[in-house]
């Protein structure tokens, strides 16, 4: 009695396995679009991190030479 097949409506069938298609084709697309923006993110603070030392660089060049040109004069 377990072992009886359960009697859905084939129409209903059809509905439900192309959803699930749908379902699964958008989640892909979700996680590829979620793996973009995790790229370009990261690409960004890359770069930000990249300028952040640049500045400071700079920042520590210019005050050396302002103090040499404080000290000379």
């Amino acid at each position: 009695m377990m072992n009886n097949p359960a009697k859905i409506d084939p129409e209903f069938h059809r509905f439900v396995t192309k959803d699930r298609i749908r379902l699964f084709t958008e989640r892909n697309e979700f996680k590829r679009l979620a793996e973009q923006y995790e790229q370009e993110l990261y690409d960004i603070q890359e770069r930000s991190k990249k300028l952040i030392s640049f500045l400071l660089c700079l920042c520590t060049v210019l005050l050396g030479v302002l103090a040499y040109v404080l000290s000379n004069s």
